[in-house]
């Protein structure tokens, strides 16, 4: 089953869309309750570094030629346009949060927890989007 390049490229979009999801739901909750800690905070570690851990043990399981072509030039530039829409909409949020906090729409101790997830997320998640699209 892991001998097949899609194999290993539908679980790591699975386990990074599922990341991004639980950092986007972990934002979101504090963003609604106002809470700056809506949930466990290890729980959204906790997912990356299980999605860690089940990308690098499938890889590892597939043996290096199949992962090699998982991780092949589509991937690559998939991976580097995930990353450039995560920087611009991660940089965005820095002056979004500090007009929310210079008009005291928000705290500073909650927009923390909710600008450290969703930088996550907006990596995890178009990374995931682009990998779906193209299956």
């Amino acid at each position: 089953m892991l001998q097949q390049p899609d194999t290993l490229s539908r679980i790591r979009s699975v386990t990074m869309g599922a990341t991004g999801a639980v950092r986007l739901l972990y934002a979101g909750m504090a963003a609604v309750t106002g809470q700056p800690s809506p949930m466990p905070a290890w729980i959204p570690g906790l997912f990356g570094i299980a999605t860690a851990i089940v990308i690098t043990l499938s890889c590892l399981a597939a043996g290096r030629t199949t992962a090699h072509r998982a991780h092949d030039e589509f991937y690559r530039a998939q991976d580097h346009l995930a990353q450039r829409i995560g920087y611009w909409c991660a940089l965005a949020l820095y002056p979004l949060a500090g007009l929310l906090m210079a008009q005291d729409i928000m705290s500073l101790q909650l927009a923390m927890p909710i600008m450290g997830t969703l930088t996550g997320a907006a990596y995890l998640i178009p990374h995931a989007i682009l990998t779906w699209r193209t299956e």
